[in-house]
């Protein structure tokens, strides 16, 4: 049986240099969502997870259905923070990674947005920041 991920490009549509938000609002375990208006008018929806000195970003949708992962306002992550839920059909994603470990979707990607801490603030960043995981 074949492990490959499965992954999305990352999204780029949001252009370099945005803040997000500042570190410190966002709690350590924690998420947080933004809301944007797309070109066409859509509301596009992305969150923010951290875990330590670890932050990650990625589109609010579950692969395996294409549903926003959240129930609540910002709330992606598993009681003790360690991994990113889809409070549908009970996904389970690597928090790093965004990778489907368990679940409808799993080796799915979620779609990762680029992201900095600089200056205390969590910045979108160019695609070129992104590790292949």
């Amino acid at each position: 049986m074949s492990h490959n991920v499965i992954r999305s490009e990352p999204f780029t549509r949001l252009r370099a240099g945005y803040t997000l938000c500042e570190l410190d609002e966002l709690n350590n375990p924690g998420s947080k969502e933004f809301l944007f208006e797309g070109k066409e008018g859509e509301v596009v929806s992305i969150f923010a997870v951290r875990q330590g000195e670890l932050v990650r970003a990625y589109v609010n949708r579950c692969p395996h259905a294409g549903a926003r992962l959240n129930g609540a306002p910002d709330d992606f992550l598993s009681n003790d923070g360690s991994l990113i839920l889809c409070s549908h059909h009970g996904a389970v994603f690597n928090l790093d990674s965004g990778v489907c470990t368990a679940g409808p979707c799993v080796n799915y990607g979620l779609q990762q947005v680029p992201v900095i801490v600089e200056n205390g603030a969590i910045v979108t960043a160019d695609s070129s920041v992104l590790n292949d995981v």
